[in-house]
């Protein structure tokens, strides 16, 4: 019932055009969702990411790292961070 629930939210507010429901009580998930649901090219995103805990997201098969920093968003690769826009440049088809 719950994931029925979850669902049907999602649905709801994906009739919006929003790709991305944020955890409305995590900035780092704000900041994601408002940088996903005003991406350009939202609808080529063929892998989203699907939150784990505050911080820690699953894209695709590949568990990533994400802060916030002076309202940028880094996602940890390797021993770094790129900023989003570079990861999703590398990450996605």
């Amino acid at each position: 019932m719950q994931q029925y629930a979850a669902d049907l939210k999602y649905q709801l507010l994906n009739s919006k055009g929003d790709i991305y429901v944020p955890d409305k009580a995590d900035t780092i998930d704000l900041s994601l969702g408002n940088y996903l649901n005003n991406f350009p090219s939202r609808h080529k995103l063929k892998i989203l990411f699907m939150r784990e805990s505050e911080g820690i997201y699953q894209f695709g098969s590949k568990r990533v790292y994400v802060r916030v920093d002076f309202d940028k968003i880094n996602i940890r690769v390797g021993g770094g961070y790129l900023s989003i826009d570079e990861f999703l440049e590398v990450y996605t088809p």
